[in-house]
């Protein structure tokens, strides 16, 4: 996957993995998509709960892609054929999660979970903007201000 998001979830996957390796190797590994994921619904959950529905709206979205990007990764987990930043299969990280769980066989379930977790974020974020568009008017002045810079 190349594009700018996926670049942005790569940072913060990768971070992630940083991050936990204090508590241990299963937890480096769970770390990256533990931190993808936790790091952007932190501020979702805290744009919702001081009432800023629009950027809630926004973060919502990079959660709902966040999901559907490790999705893509989960149901790799058992044939480790997406290019890695290690060039190394051994590193593939929802390889070795799911060998140490013995749940390796379920890769494509789990995958279509995140998958089905990141549909829901996105037709949330849909919601909230849309209902948050709705209830709050734009003024002439600040489009104007907008569209003309």
């Amino acid at each position: 996957m190349n594009s700018f998001l996926h670049g942005v979830v790569l940072v913060l996957h990768e971070a992630g993995h940083m991050l936990m390796m204090f508590f241990g190797e299963f937890f480096a590994i769970l770390g990256g998509t533990f931190w993808q994921l936790a790091l952007p619904i932190t501020f979702a959950l805290y744009f919702l709960l001081t009432k800023q529905v629009w950027s809630a709206s926004l973060v919502l979205f990079l959660v709902a892609f966040s999901f559907v990007d490790a999705s893509v990764y989960v149901e790799d987990a058992l044939e480790r054929e997406l290019p890695l930043i290690t060039f190394d299969k051994d590193t593939h990280d929802w390889w070795n999660l799911l060998v140490r769980l013995n749940l390796l066989r379920y890769d494509n379930f789990l995958g279509t979970l995140y998958y089905l977790q990141g549909v829901v974020c996105f037709v949330l974020a849909l919601y909230l903007g849309i209902d948050f568009s709705r209830r709050e008017p734009a003024t002439p002045h600040l489009v104007r201000r907008w569209i003309l810079g």
